[in-house]
């Protein structure tokens, strides 16, 4: 099967094998690791387990390029079968893989600054589900770190059964950085480093996880054009640190000390692949590819049902339950109405609101019959009162008349007309 066919065939519950496969955990990861190294990326980056490399004369722009000439794909090309092929069948082996819950994969990402881990990652696991994915990155130890085993932060970091990881740099760091001291007591703390992560790694595949190791290999001419670019641009500027330049001028150095814990730590569960990094599509397609041979080899299935689920049971239980649903449900739930001529849905909103307008206009009347009987009530004492003042007046002028005698008779009283 060539890379551009990375096309899995789902496996279905029908299988005998759909079942828990926890029990294989060695033989999936052979399995796994040799998909990879049979596929044209893996054959061309792949470091054969008791071989040596040559970083530093195959780390040139001119090596680097053949090596991707030897992997038969150019750079659109690779593009393409990245977005089409490879990561829509890593979305279905994750699916399957987290269901199977039987197996894990850990992605070891190692290269210099500039040669792409964090780009790589992002581009290799777009379309993943970050759920059941876990994106670790390591730098130098902190304070409480260091006090411990150096693979003790590792295994905080592990994928669980059914996950995958990516390590952005990786425990490596602890088998290459000492050796750059140049002392013997470096090289004594590289190599053993270098004993404890081959032991390491037995026991993870033991336990049934997948470790593909990728060193990202740039030459020093492209580390040059990419440093230039974050000076350039200012939202690279975060990521342009002097460091880089101490390291880089130390290019030779880093490369052998590179080369000897890849050699040291190349095994037959878990090899290394260096893969040619100054052409990002075809970095990025050669990473992906390696990973979906892995989970190809691994070949998860989805599990059948528990042996205690009879299906016709359950769907007997499942039609009984909806035969004794409720009858009573209009009563409770009142349904949505249907719509009116003119199209539109009525709601029981409208009763509710109906009602409303009918309180208003009943609130209504009675503040204007109170009103009204409040204005009766006014005039009411109005009128009582010039009842009032008049009988008082016509009292006022029977006295006075009857002071003043036959004078005061004479005067006709001002009454009003009957």
């Amino acid at each position: 099967m060539t890379d551009r066919d990375c096309r899995p065939t789902t496996t279905g519950s029908d299988s005998p094998e759909g079942s828990s496969r926890r029990g294989e955990a060695p033989s999936a990861v052979v399995r796994a690791i040799a998909r990879a190294t049979d596929t044209k990326a893996g054959r061309a980056t792949v470091v054969t387990p008791g071989t040596s490399i040559d970083l530093v004369l195959r780390g040139t722009s001119t090596d680097l390029a053949s090596t991707v000439v030897s992997m038969g794909v150019k750079s659109k090309r690779a593009r393409a079968d990245l977005r089409n092929d490879v990561v829509p069948a890593l979305i279905e082996l994750q699916d399957r893989l987290r269901a199977e819950e039987a197996h894990s994969v850990l992605v070891v990402l190692q290269g210099i600054d500039g040669s792409g881990k964090s780009s790589t990652i992002r581009h290799v696991a777009s379309g993943l589900d970050p759920s059941s994915v876990r994106v670790a990155s390591f730098k130098a130890p902190t304070p409480s770190e260091a006090r411990e085993p150096f693979l003790a932060r590792i295994r905080r970091e592990l994928p669980e059964p059914g996950h995958v990881a990516f390590f952005d740099r990786s425990h490596y760091e602890d088998a290459i950085v000492p050796q750059l001291a140049g002392t013997p007591a470096g090289l004594r703390a590289s190599r053993k480093a270098a004993r404890d992560i081959v032991r390491f790694e037995r026991t993870l595949a033991e336990q049934g996880t997948v470790v593909l190791k990728v060193l990202l290999q740039i030459s020093h001419e492209e580390q040059a054009a990419r440093f230039e670019r974050r000076l350039r641009r200012h939202d690279k500027h975060w990521k342009f640190r002097l460091d880089d330049l101490e390291t880089r001028e130390r290019w030779v150095e880093l490369h052998l000390a590179q080369a000897a814990a890849i050699e040291a730590t190349s095994t037959p569960e878990a090899p290394w692949f260096v893969v040619p990094s100054d052409d990002r599509a075809i970095r990025n397609w050669a990473v992906g590819s390696l990973l979906c041979a892995v989970m190809e080899g691994i070949d998860p299935r989805y599990p059948a049902l528990s042996d205690d689920v009879d299906p016709e049971a359950v769907r007997a239980r499942l039609r009984s339950a909806m035969s004794t649903a409720p009858q009573s449900a209009d009563a409770t739930v009142p349904s949505a109405p249907g719509p009116d001529k003119a199209g539109h849905t009525k709601t029981n909103n409208t009763k509710t609101n109906n009602t409303k307008t009918n309180n208003t206009k009943t609130n209504n009347t009675k503040t204007s019959n109170t009103k009204t009987s409040n204005k009766k009530t006014s005039n009411t004492k109005t009128s009582n009162k010039k009842t009032s003042e008049s009988q008082q007046g016509r009292q006022e002028q029977d006295r006075t008349a009857q002071a003043d005698g036959p004078l005061g008779a004479s005067i006709p009283r001002k009454d009003k007309p009957t």
